[in-house]
């Protein structure tokens, strides 16, 4: 996979530095990424609106057994080399200046 990005960064970097103007339509992300403007979770809507109905859900979800109601477990799968490891991912509260904030973090095993 990373292949084609590095393929695809090497065409465009050819066109910027031939003066060839390239037609090309990227998601307004990649601009702010390139001007170093932080991306948000509304830049996901462009590019994957799935995605960002999901987690728009588990956003404003207040159910605090969210795993169980919807039957689901959050794991990230890292590839250490190789090597691959599951890391196990809690939903917590988190109480912040009379707030209740979501987050997900590591679980405490």
């Amino acid at each position: 996979m990373n292949m084609k990005y590095e393929l695809i960064g090497i065409i465009l970097g050819l066109g910027m530095f031939n003066g060839v103007i390239l037609d090309v339509k990227l998601p307004l992300v990649v601009y702010k990424k390139l001007l170093g403007i932080k991306a948000t979770l509304d830049d996901l809507k462009e590019i994957d609106i799935e995605h960002y109905n999901n987690l728009r859900f588990i956003l404003n979800s207040n159910d605090e057994n969210l795993e169980e109601s919807l039957n689901v477990n959050f794991t990230v799968i890292v590839d250490k080399f190789g090597y691959k490891e599951t890391i196990n991912l809690k939903v917590i509260f988190v109480l912040i200046k009379g707030k209740w904030r979501k987050y997900i973090c590591r679980t405490n095993e």
